[in-house]
């Protein structure tokens, strides 16, 4: 079995780390209701001198690192134990360091890391002849690519994207319990 999997909203649990980050840099709340799309910049109305500044402060204080891993994480891993894992990031290649500590600290297996070198996961599936049984991400964008190649794609939900409707290829989910469900019970 062939799994592909992303990182932050996947395996991190990446946005209450960011908005706790930017309620700290901007004095001013930041809710989980508000990020309705998958660009802080627009939910929150932030210029980009201050989107700019957010990030280069989460990274120079390397608190990419510190994210926490996503609940049921661990158990998933467990369940898939010897199964070809592959890590697709959006993260920019600058975040390799971090990341690769911050999967090494979690204890996340993989057989590969690929930082994403096009405008969608798709295109480096294509590029490096990937093929995946399953696939986890949170951005509807990505997944209809993905889906749109024939691999099907556990797509948690999140705020920022409920408002997409279903779409063949992809099974929306709730946490690492529906995937371990959907991926052992295949």
């Amino acid at each position: 079995m062939k799994i592909g999997l992303d990182i932050d909203g996947v395996l991190a649990d990446s946005d209450p780390a960011f908005r706790a980050h930017l309620k700290k840099l901007f004095q001013r709340p930041f809710p989980k209701k508000d990020v309705v799309c998958f660009d802080y910049q627009k939910c929150f109305s932030l210029s980009q001198d201050q989107l700019d500044f957010f990030w280069d402060t989460f990274t120079k204080q390397g608190k990419w690192e510190k994210i926490k891993i996503m609940p049921g994480v661990k158990h998933f891993l467990k369940q898939v134990k010897g199964k070809d894992v592959t890590v697709i990031t959006a993260r920019p290649i600058e975040l390799q360091k971090q990341t690769i500590r911050w999967l090494i600290n979690n204890q996340i297996p993989y057989h590969q890391l690929i930082f994403m070198s096009g405008e969608s996961k798709h295109h480096d599936v294509l590029l490096h002849n990937l093929q995946f049984d399953y696939f986890v991400e949170d951005r509807f964008e990505f997944s209809k690519d993905l889906a749109d190649l024939g691999i099907m794609v556990l797509l948690l939900n999140y705020p920022w994207n409920l408002k997409f409707g279903e779409y063949k290829n992809i099974t929306r989910v709730n946490n690492w319990a529906d995937i371990t469900k959907a991926v052992l019970n295949k």
